[in-house]
């Protein structure tokens, strides 16, 4: 989960490679997908352990869930107001480039 992460968060907009608010939004929400399906694929949990599945998933759903609720609404807002708008016009970019 980890190697999945870190580029995503590490890097919320990246200038040299045509990053937007949208499309780093969109990776970070594609981390849910990717972990929600892996119950499945997972040898069972030892008996006095918990699976390394539900840590992928508290760390997603306490640590990143909040961010993306944040800001998933504001960048929509702004996307409704402003079609057609360079992402860079957005009032809220800065800060959204800065991080939490």
């Amino acid at each position: 989960m980890f190697f999945q992460a870190a580029p995503r968060i590490g890097r919320r907009l990246d200038a040299d490679g045509g990053g937007t608010p949208r499309n780093t939004l969109n990776s970070l929400y594609a981390l849910f997908a990717m972990y929600r399906d892996q119950p499945t694929a997972d040898p069972p949990p030892p008996a006095d352990g918990l699976p390394v599945h539900w840590l992928a998933m508290a760390i997603l759903t306490r640590g990143l869930r909040p961010v993306l609720s944040v800001w998933h609404p504001r960048l929509a807002a702004y996307e409704r107001a402003h079609p057609g708008h360079a992402p860079a016009e957005w009032e809220e970019y800065a800060a959204f480039a800065a991080g939490p």
